[in-house]
């Protein structure tokens, strides 16, 4: 009944149920809308939290791998790096500059 204690007529009572019908389904919308962002926020979250674990998982394993290493070194020749060009080429003047100094001391003496 209406305030004045008159029955709806037929228009105000499909009127009103047409405005209940429009309420449900702004309701229901809001609703699968909150559903929609609450999977997507836990959607990324299980993402982040994953992402992390994996960190963490590398990290750890480095950290283990670390630790053997120091434990058992490798002193194989394998490990060296080769040497730049300019370590050659001063290898090969300090050699070149050896027997220059050789001979020298090598002549100074026989001929003294």
């Amino acid at each position: 009944m209406s305030k004045g204690g008159t029955p709806l007529s037929d228009d105000e009572r499909e009127e009103l149920e047409r405005l209940r019908a429009e309420r449900d389904r702004q309701q229901r919308a809001s609703r699968e809308q909150a559903d929609r962002d609450d999977l997507e926020r836990l959607r990324k979250q299980q993402k982040v939290a994953r992402e992390d674990a994996e960190y963490y998982a590398e990290r750890a394993r480095r950290k283990k791998q670390r630790e053997y290493e120091r434990a058992h070194p490798d002193y194989s020749l394998d490990d060296i790096e080769p040497m730049s060009t300019k370590q050659k080429i001063i290898i090969a003047v300090l050699a070149v500059v050896a027997v220059i100094v050789a001979i020298y001391v090598i002549w100074y003496t026989v001929t003294h």
